[in-house]
């Protein structure tokens, strides 16, 4: 397959081929370093699923043993947050 030829005429398998190889260069590696260890808060899940309030406060009780609350305080572990839940 060559870069003249049209999408249109390529084949079902050729087309997942370009797709798979697509994918490998554009997909980066989940980097967890850029997240510090521990978290502080909903604006804290905000920071680590990058989502709105309202989808952290619905995500908090699904985060099991990652979130700790004590009184009004939430800490959230970050690596564990992250095995916890994924979208």
């Amino acid at each position: 397959m060559d870069n003249s030829t049209p999408i249109w005429q390529l084949t079902v398998g050729q087309f997942q081929n370009l797709l798979r190889e697509t994918v490998k260069e554009v997909s980066p590696e989940p980097v967890e370093s850029e997240l510090p260890e521990y978290v502080y808060g909903l604006e804290g899940i905000m920071q680590i699923y990058n989502c709105s309030k309202s989808t952290a406060q619905r995500i908090k009780p699904l985060l099991g043993d990652a979130v700790q609350q004590i009184g009004r305080k939430i800490i959230v572990k970050t690596s564990l947050a992250l095995q916890n839940y994924t979208k």
